[in-house]
């Protein structure tokens, strides 16, 4: 997880573009996932829709660590593959349960033959 942590008071944070501009430093959107601020940043509504376009998530923090909020996207990242990693596991399960099977019946076999 690529954190972005900006703790300075009474900053004005910015969209340009593909960046998060605060004072005269410019940070890139794909190398954030997380953007942490303190309570006293400001940012205009349509600045925090854009990165949660771009599934970059908000953690809102007060002064003294009392209150805090969680702004994401509505889209999960990375979907498809997490979608395609249950299906291999659900696919994993399948085979052990066939192989043990097989394994019991092939016992079962041998069992009965040896007597």
């Amino acid at each position: 997880m690529r954190l972005a942590i900006i703790d300075k008071k009474d900053l004005s944070l910015k969209i340009e573009g593909t960046t998060i501009k605060v004072d005269e430093q410019t940070i890139p959107f794909k190398l954030v996932d997380t953007l942490i601020l303190n309570h006293r940043i400001k940012i205009e509504t349509k600045d925090i829709l854009k990165l949660t376009k771009e599934n970059i998530s908000i953690l809102l923090i007060s002064y003294n660590n009392e209150q805090t909020a969680i702004i994401s996207s509505g889209n999960t990242k990375n979907g498809e593959l997490k979608q395609a990693q249950y299906h291999s596991l659900k696919n994993r399960l399948d085979f052990a349960k066939y192989f043990i099977t097989q394994k019991f019946i092939g016992i079962a076999c041998i069992t009965i033959l040896s007597q």
